[in-house]
This record gives structure tokens, C-alpha cells and sequence, in this order.
């Protein structure tokens, strides 16, 4: 799963990728959690735009005892009732300076130690992919990479750059999939601070590490 993530600068790589102008008034969040508000580009009237929306998800015509969620699995997201109609028409891009999973307790270990995740070039904001509908969105998420799966067996899919107008436009469903088959690894992971346990803690310090990484 995809359930905190960090963006603290302008995404100046999606900006580039659609020409789109910077975020007035950007402010780095260094722990994003399920329900805050988030930047995210997707298609409106025909055109790439960037725009902020819930990350919480639940279909407008779902119950009101039906739950919202944050990650949609791409295995059966195309299948399900709940995210059928967004994974066809209504994808977006979250960008993220790097995302957090916990990490299960080694032998001798109490506890899971929160890690932090990001690309291998460490200027580069990773371009997640999503599904909306209406003010919400959800992360996409996938089986982990090899690189990933002694830290958690989930991770959210990465689009790549040359990919990214695709997974917007694109209205193949086989071509989508390829997309998520081709999904970007990620390059480096190491433990940080549990203060990020706390979605109220929004500090640079929880991006520091606080040991070896793993990789």
C-alpha cells in the first residue's frame, strides 16, 4: 500500500512534462497523510491540468455506509464496481519527493521501523499514478518490486516521464497495463525517524535518516 508520502518542492518535473505554470504559494509537507489535500494533474476539458484534490476515494454514486479508501490495486481495478469507471476515464498523477512504508521487525527487532523511499536520483519527484472521482483520488498500487519486498509487499505505481501523457489519455486498457508492467523502481529506502508515525508531525527532520539504508 501507498499510505504517507512528502512533496516539498514544486514538481518541476510534471510542470515540465505538460508546461504547466508553478503552484502559487508552495509549501513543502513532509508527511502527507490519507485525507489531506494533495496536488495531482489529470485531465480537464481536454487538457492536462493541475489541480488539488482529497486523497480519500469513494465513487459518487457509492453508499453513505460505504468506506472511502486511499490505494486502488491495479490487479482488480478494472474489475471492481468501486473503481471501474476511474480507472478508464479518470486517472491522475500524484507527484511525491518519496513515499513511507514500515518496515516488519527483524530478528531481536520491537516494532516496525518507518522507512523512507524515493527515486535513485534524488532531484527527481516521482510521478504516482491515480485514479479520482469528483474531489477524491486514490494511489495505484502494485505487487513490490524485488528491490522493495523486505520492506513491504506493496508499492505504488510509478509512472514513468515518457509514460505520463498515456497514462492520462490513454483509453486502451492494455496499453494501461503495460504502463503499470513498466512501472519505475524505486533507488533508495532507509529508516527514519517514528515521529512519522504522527500525521501532525510536518517537520524536514523526518525525511533524515537515522540509520544504514537498504538501499
Amino acid at each position: 500500500m501507498c499510505g504517507r508520502f512528502a512533496l516539498i518542492n514544486n514538481p518541476l518535473l510534471l510542470m515540465s512534462l505538460f508546461d504547466l505554470p508553478p503552484e502559487e504559494g508552495f509549501k513543502p509537507v513532509y508527511n502527507i497523510a490519507p485525507s489531506f489535500i494533495v496536488l495531482a494533474a489529470y485531465v480537464r476539458d481536454g487538457e492536462v491540468a493541475m489541480g488539488r484534490k482529497t486523497w480519500n476515494y469513494k465513487p459518487h454514486w457509492a453508499k453513505k455506509e460505504m468506506k472511502a479508501v486511499i490505494n486502488a490495486r491495479m490487479e482488480t481495478a478494472f474489475e471492481k464496481p468501486y473503481f471501474r469507471s476511474a480507472i478508464k476515464r479518470h486517472r491522475c498523477i500524484v507527484p511525491a519527493t518519496g513515499f513511507f512504508e514500515w518496515k516488519p521487525p527483524g530478528p531481536g527487532e520491537k516494532g516496525k521501523t518507518p522507512v523512507f523511499i524515493r527515486s535513485a536520483d534524488s532531484e527527481k519527484e516521482l510521478l504516482l499514478g491515480g485514479l479520482f472521482d469528483g474531489d477524491g483520488l486514490a494511489i495505484c498500487t502494485k505487487q513490490a518490486s524485488k528491490r522493495m519486498e523486505p520492506i513491504h509487499d506493496r508499492m505504488p505505481v510509478i509512472i514513468p516521464p515518457d509514460f505520463a501523457e498515456a497514462w492520462l489519455k490513454s483509453e486502451e486498457r492494455s496499453e494501461l497495463e503495460a504502463i503499470v508492467e513498466g512501472s519505475e523502481d524505486v533507488g533508495h529506502a532507509y529508516p527514519v525517524s517514528r515521529d512519522v508515525n504522527s500525521p501532525a508531525v510536518n517537520t524536514e527532520a523526518l525525511l533524515e535518516p537515522v540509520g544504514e539504508p537498504f538501499f
